[in-house]
């Protein structure tokens, strides 16, 4: 059985939409992102892959770009990006989603991003 999770990840929320979507590690991820989200007061509008023209330095996570679509389940922080294909779930914990940009820097983002997330589960 699937069992999927949609929703909204503003911009803004710098501890991250809540999704309330429980995975066990092991379990198979499958998400698709779409939308819009600014960062720097407005100045970059990128989707969920992020600019790659900002520099990485200070961002929460490395891996991925400024204003990228992020997963976190408990500490472990990854890049979803546009989207996520048979990636299984590192540890157990609540998803959630948010954009990737510096600690105490998310009150001059502004825009959404939509997220479809399912998960098949482990064995």
């Amino acid at each position: 059985m699937i069992s999927t999770w949609t929703g909204e990840v503003d911009a803004k929320l710098e501890a991250g939409q809540r999704t309330g979507f429980m995975v066990n590690k092991g379990d198979v991820l499958h998400a698709v992102a779409i939308g819009w989200v600014s960062y720097n007061s407005g100045a970059t509008t990128v989707g969920p892959q992020g600019d790659k023209n900002h520099p990485k330095t200070g961002l929460i996570c490395q891996e991925a770009f400024a204003a990228a679509l992020l997963g976190k389940i408990g500490d472990h922080i990854f890049p979803v990006n546009t989207g996520l294909y048979r990636w299984p779930a590192p540890i157990s914990g609540e998803l959630v989603f948010l954009v990737n940009d510096q600690p105490g820097m998310y009150g001059d983002n502004s825009g959404s991003f939509t997220v479809q997330v399912g998960k098949e589960p482990f064995g």
